[in-house]
């Protein structure tokens, strides 16, 4: 009765850049819609508007910059969550992650944005409207990512079949 051999620790030699994973167009797009919100909110806070919870606003997405940062580092660097799991799934999956992270700052933004102008415009009655679009926009997004991974996988399939 011999017990299972020890499992043998490996590491992947494949690098885990952060612009291996997300295009780098994506990155300065979502940084520079942080800082054009925030010059945008100072803006406005230079000229008070009654009622208006303008710092408010940039506190919050400066911390879900900063809960996305920690989120996406986290994701790169941690060790494999499930002992079967495999370099290429990982990786995968970590890809997908990150850029939905990603989207969704540049999407929140976007919003918030939208929803401060027509504060400042006094045309909070088309709010409901303007959050229905957004949220369906969003919600197509989310709906094409399966079918992105699915079309994904079926090629990585055909391609590691063996040919006849």
């Amino acid at each position: 009765m011999r017990s299972p051999p020890p499992a043998k620790r490996t590491a992947s030699l494949q690098r885990r850049g952060f612009f291996d994973i997300i295009p780098r167009a994506t990155v300065f797009l979502a940084v520079l819609g942080y800082f054009l919100f925030a010059a945008f909110i100072i803006h406005i806070q230079q000229h008070p508007v009654s009622g208006f919870p303008g710092y408010f606003l940039l506190r919050i997405i400066t911390l879900m910059y900063a809960l996305n940062a920690f989120v996406v580092y986290w994701l790169l660097y941690r060790r494999r969550k499930w002992p079967l799991e495999t370099q290429a799934y990982r990786m995968q999956a970590v890809e997908v992650q990150v850029k939905i992270i990603f989207y969704v700052s540049i999407a929140a933004v976007t919003f918030y944005s939208l929803i401060t102008t027509l504060r400042l415009l006094d045309l909070l009655r088309w709010a409901p409207f303007a959050t229905s679009v957004c949220m369906v926009i969003v919600m197509l997004f989310a709906a094409m990512m399966p079918f992105a991974l699915r079309r994904q996988a079926e090629k990585d399939r055909m391609s590691s079949s063996p040919s006849p």
